[in-house]
């Protein structure tokens, strides 16, 4: 029996989570098995099998749309962030666009420059170990 917990429905944040941590071919084939695996249970593991697959078309209703799941995805670079709010090199930066992508992950309309800039200096704003 698998040894995973299935919630249905999976809110889109979480999706896109999912999503940013398992690269497509991963997760497609972790539906397969997983999906297979249910189905040689028959009905004992009908429910789950129904569950998974609800997730499967989740995570390929919200990957059709391209939402950014990876830092490199964001509308606004290292480079940026440090010319624009005047923060040098160091683990800051990644701490930031960490947070930037997290943001971003909860709400992809939020990747634009602008936004994301108010909020990389509100979050500087209100974290003392982001100091430039």
């Amino acid at each position: 029996s698998p040894d995973y917990q299935i919630e249905s429905p999976w809110s889109q944040p979480r999706l896109r989570r999912f999503l940013a941590e398992h690269p497509p071919q991963l997760s497609d084939d972790f539906f397969t098995l997983q999906l297979a695996e249910l189905q040689l249970l028959g009905d004992a593991g009908a429910t789950r099998h129904a569950a998974l697959t609800q997730l499967r078309e989740g995570c390929a209703s919200e990957r059709a749309k391209n939402p950014p799941l990876h830092a490199a995805d964001l509308a606004v670079t290292g480079k940026v962030l440090m010319a624009t709010l005047g923060i040098k090199p160091g683990p800051a930066i990644g701490l930031l666009l960490r947070h930037l992508l997290e943001y971003v992950l909860d709400e992809p309309a939020r990747n634009e420059r602008e936004t994301l800039l108010a909020e990389a200096a509100r979050f500087m704003a209100a974290s003392p170990t982001t100091e430039p």
